[in-house]
């Protein structure tokens, strides 16, 4: 689908170019402005304008580029657009994919972080958390500076937004700040953030925020630098484990454990130390075998298997036959795969990913 977008969009700032920027207003952009026009905010809400539908990052990167002397008239377009869908609580899938179709530019990313800095303050705390949630879609090859300068101060503001729901939109952006960076400074402000969702006591009581740091955590374990996952990453996803077979919430404490396996599987793929292993993969390991039999959670045999696996690493013996047998029965390298391939280095993006695909669907009354 992103190819599909991209090709389209190609098409039209070809075709803009050929013919001129007085023809492309006059022409294109009244045909695509008529196009996406809103004439019913109800419509909005619904999902059921073409806003919400692949016209608009087609619109956005295939016309809007096309002459620099518009980039203030996209932006502006852009943040309006932003505003009135979040505003309305509209799918937002369309604006990802324009996010993600124009970061593949390095010469939009400025102006898209402009779009989402000039709402940081918006009233509306929907429309900071839709800007939050772009964030993690626009870092990936963004100019080191430009990162620093821009972006993680917005980030910071908004991670300290009154609006809880705010900050927890904020952590898929740390994250992929965290995959895409290895300047050392910006990863030291990117783990004194996670260590704030982890330990301030105004977040004890968030479990959706917690979920959300232990996914990105197992997410973006495999792909970071070595030591952000060996002396950070690690130890805090052993270490909610063991807090996690004390919980007395059991739907909270089945909620974190499913989200431990799959971060403890996704680990399981990379290096570790003897010593790592030992202090940390298999005490966590054990904490989450305990949550499952409590529970009555499936993979038990997964766990169990990378329990095995992690104490051959450190006996330095290689699998024994019955291990490897039940490894097999029990489906455990079939599960592992598809976590690990989930958590390869996130190609732009994840969290577009979700059905982009139906932003091609025409839609109700506008259509």
């Amino acid at each position: 689908m992103d190819r599909t977008i991209h090709s389209f969009g190609v098409y039209l700032n070809a075709l803009c170019r050929t013919f001129g920027r007085t023809f492309t207003h006059a022409k294109i952009k009244t045909f695509f402005g008529d196009l996406l026009a809103v004439s019913d905010e109800n419509a909005i809400a619904e999902g059921s304008t073409r806003l919400t539908t692949a016209l608009l990052p087609v619109y956005v990167s295939g016309v809007l580029t096309a002459f620099k002397e518009d980039q203030e008239d996209m932006v502006a377009y852009l943040q309006d657009t932003l505003v009135m869908l979040a505003q309305h609580y509209a799918p937002i899938d369309s604006l990802k994919a324009t996010v993600v179709e124009m970061s593949s530019d390095v010469d939009n990313h400025e102006a898209l972080i402009k779009v989402l800095w000039q709402v940081l303050v918006n009233s509306g705390f929907q429309v900071r958390c839709c800007a939050a949630g772009l964030f993690e879609h626009v870092i990936k090859g963004v100019d080191p500076e430009l990162i620093s300068s821009k972006v993680v101060p917005a980030l910071v503001t908004l991670a300290s937004d009154p609006e809880m729901m705010v900050r927890q939109y904020t952590i898929p952006a740390w994250g992929m700040l965290a995959e895409s960076v290895t300047d050392n400074a910006l990863l030291g402000k990117v783990k004194m953030q996670f260590q704030s969702f982890l330990d301030d006591q105004i977040y004890a009581n968030e479990h959706s925020l917690l979920l959300e740091m232990v996914k990105t955590l197992g997410e973006i374990g495999p792909s970071v630098e070595p030591k952000l996952r060996e002396d950070f990453i690690l130890p805090r996803l052993a270490a909610i484990a063991s807090t996690n077979n004390n919980s007395t919430n059991e739907t909270r404490r089945r909620d974190l454990a499913t989200e431990l396996l799959e971060g403890f599987k996704a680990l399981s793929c990379c290096f570790f130390s003897d010593d790592h292993l030992t202090n940390y993969m298999l005490p966590g390991l054990k904490c989450l075998l305990t949550d499952i039999d409590d529970l009555g959670l499936p993979d038990k045999d997964a766990v169990s298997n990378l329990i095995s696996e992690h104490k051959s690493k450190i006996e330095g013996r290689p699998l024994q036959s019955d291990e490897v047998e039940s490894a097999q029965g029990s489906g455990f390298f079939r599960r592992l795969r598809p976590s690990f391939e989930r958590r390869t280095p996130r190609a732009a993006p994840s969290r577009t990913k979700r059905k982009v695909s139906e932003i091609f669907k025409r839609k109700g009354k506008d259509s």
